[in-house]
């Protein structure tokens, strides 16, 4: 992340996770603190998706602000 967009500009971030509530909000304080955030936020996983990852999996999308 910190070389497609630095760490002033502004980005939309998702964190997404496989039950890992807690570490996926460890991992939403450390990129809010290293990051201009213009949104943050965290969800779960489908189903399917979680099935195909494995539990405790996190995953990160984000893109920059236009």
């Amino acid at each position: 992340m910190r070389k497609q967009t630095g760490h002033s500009e502004p980005i939309h971030v998702a964190i997404m996770h496989a039950d890992a509530a807690e570490q996926a909000q460890i991992l939403r304080e450390r990129i809010a603190t290293e990051f201009n955030c213009v949104e943050l936020f965290i969800t779960d996983f489908s189903p399917i998706m979680a099935y195909a990852t494995g539990r405790g999996t996190l995953a990160v999308a984000f893109y920059k602000s236009t």
